[in-house]
């Protein structure tokens, strides 16, 4: 069994899996849940695609420069879409200042929102602008939301967390199994 959490094919080893399981002949089943960016957008209040603010969604990554192709800066920094960046939460003042580089304002609306839909849920709200400065350190999982959308939160925000400086997930530090000897 590989058990994941949230969706298991948005940006996930799955591509991977799969394909030894089918070399290997081994059967297998996927039962997705729901998706990081769905679930912690709920819970933020923050509805992706709210009528005259965005029609759209884009589901990204940005960890290094080479995750977005150059010519594709303009077009995020001009879109209306709204853009939700998973593993983004520790570049963000790149991801900020590539944006921004690229035509975005710099008083676009982002949040952050870490360890989503758990007790331990933060979220931090600021603008690309800000976020050139900005020298937090988020606790993961965190997902980056950029758009008008975000506003909303505010007015919509309903969930309230209630340990927001704590990590609620433990760091995995190692997958191999602990082996005991058993002497007879």
């Amino acid at each position: 069994v590989r058990l994941k959490g949230g969706d298991v094919s948005i940006y996930s080893n799955i591509l991977d899996e799969l394909e030894i399981l089918v070399a290997y002949q081994i059967p297998f089943e996927i039962i997705p849940g729901v998706t990081a960016a769905l679930g912690a957008a709920a819970y933020a209040g923050i509805p992706l695609t709210a009528r005259g603010l965005s029609t759209g969604v884009r589901f990204l990554t940005y960890f290094k420069d080479e995750a977005i192709a150059p010519d594709e800066w303009s077009n995020l920094a001009q879109t209306r879409d709204t853009l939700v960046f998973y593993m983004s939460s520790h570049p963000l003042s790149q991801l900020a200042s590539r944006l921004i580089s690229a035509g975005a304002s710099p008083e676009k609306p982002l949040a952050v929102v870490e360890q989503a839909t758990t007790l331990s849920q933060r979220v931090t709200l600021f603008t690309l602008g800000e976020c050139l400065t900005n020298r937090s350190d988020f606790i993961s999982p965190a997902l980056v939301i950029i758009g008008e959308v975000v506003n909303l939160h505010k007015r919509f925000n309903w969930f309230e967390a209630g340990e927001p400086d704590t990590a609620y997930f433990n760091e995995l530090t190692s997958i191999a199994p602990t082996v005991q000897t058993v002497q007879k």
